[in-house]
């Protein structure tokens, strides 16, 4: 019993702390993101896709937040209906990614599904 114990001490914190930094994205049930599931919108993360974001990685233009490394557009009303965007709380640039199936090529491919600018909140 003791060397379950013992086991168990050892798992439990490895699980808690795979997140890393990006703890607080993954963590906040409000990070949701415009892919529906069955249950509702996912969660913007899971254990390894949030980091943090070169500064340069996501840029403002008329349009909304800019992706140059995929070409995506987030809509600045993304962020007002609470999905895709929000404020980061360090003042730091981040995001999440996936890598999902381009219904265009049917090649995978690494999106953006998720990002924190700073602003407001930071």
């Amino acid at each position: 019993m003791q060397r379950l114990l013992a086991s168990l001490l050892v798992v439990v914190p490895a699980f808690a702390f795979a997140h890393g930094d990006a703890a607080w994205i993954q963590h906040d049930p409000r990070y949701v993101t415009n892919i529906a599931t069955a249950a509702g919108y996912s969660h913007c993360c899971g254990p390894a896709d949030c980091e943090m974001a070169p500064e340069d990685a996501i840029q403002r233009s008329p349009a909304g937040w800019v992706i140059p490394s995929t070409g995506q557009v987030i809509p600045y009303s993304r962020m007002a209906e609470g999905r895709e965007a929000f404020y980061s709380i360090d003042g730091r640039p981040w995001w999440c990614r996936r890598w999902m199936v381009d219904p265009v090529d049917g090649m995978s491919k690494q999106r953006t599904v998720c990002i924190f600018v700073p602003g407001e909140a930071s």
